[in-house]
């Protein structure tokens, strides 16, 4: 199995540093699209395959692109990706995970959109673009999850752009809308991170004393 070059895994680690919580492919893909770094290719199964045998070859790394671990059992689950550097909590997957894990994968996308949406310039607010600038055609993954993220919020921002097609060189996206988007799932995402944090520890205490290689690939 080939391991994963330099270039990629900085980018996917990046990533992953910004997301701070599981990910799957499509969300590293569009951070790095966004941010101009390299875009990793193939599933992430065969990335992480990469990197065990990186491991397994004796390569000693400060982190490492590692899958989240699934409760309860705390198996590896490899469509979620996260670093081998977070605390064990926060590589935690699982069913009663998964709103919260949500929730702040909606706050980072809708950021991530509005860079690309929100351009830091004196314009009124309230005006929309509607011709595709090259920000919009880098983060043109990024705001198409944000917005289908943002359709499942409880409470969400008014539904005022009306077309996003980057093919046909046409979007248009109120400025502010990931603006006020973020904060709404970080409200939301508040609400529920606090009552998990026990559990999420009491799962995170019985990782300890395993050896490492099943730390970091299940």
């Amino acid at each position: 199995m080939a391991t994963v070059d330099p270039p990629t895994r900085h980018a996917v680690l990046e990533a992953l540093h910004f997301f701070a919580t599981p990910v799957g492919i499509a969300d590293v893909r569009a951070y790095c699209l966004a941010r101009g770094l390299p875009v990793p290719r193939g599933t992430l199964p065969e990335l992480l395959a990469g990197e065990r045998a990186a491991y397994d070859a004796g390569q000693r790394l400060m982190a490492w692109i590692c899958p989240a671990l699934r409760v309860p059992a705390l198996t590896a689950d490899e469509q979620l990706a996260t670093r081998s550097d977070w605390d064990s909590k926060w590589r935690l997957s699982g069913d009663q995970f998964e709103r919260t894990r949500v929730l702040w994968l909606t706050r980072q996308m809708c950021e991530l959109a509005a860079l690309a949406t929100d351009p830091s310039d004196d314009s009124e607010p309230g005006v929309v673009r509607k011709t595709v600038t090259p920000e919009l055609l880098a983060g043109a993954d990024a705001i198409k999850l944000a917005l289908r993220m943002v359709l499942e919020l409880p409470r969400r921002p008014r539904a005022i752009y009306s077309h996003v097609d980057m093919s046909r060189d046409h979007a248009v996206i109120e400025r502010g809308y990931f603006t006020r988007a973020k904060e709404i799932a970080e409200q939301e995402h508040a609400g529920l991170a606090e009552g998990e944090e026990r559990v999420r520890e009491a799962f995170a205490a019985r990782l300890t004393g395993l050896a490492e290689r099943v730390l970091l690939f299940g």
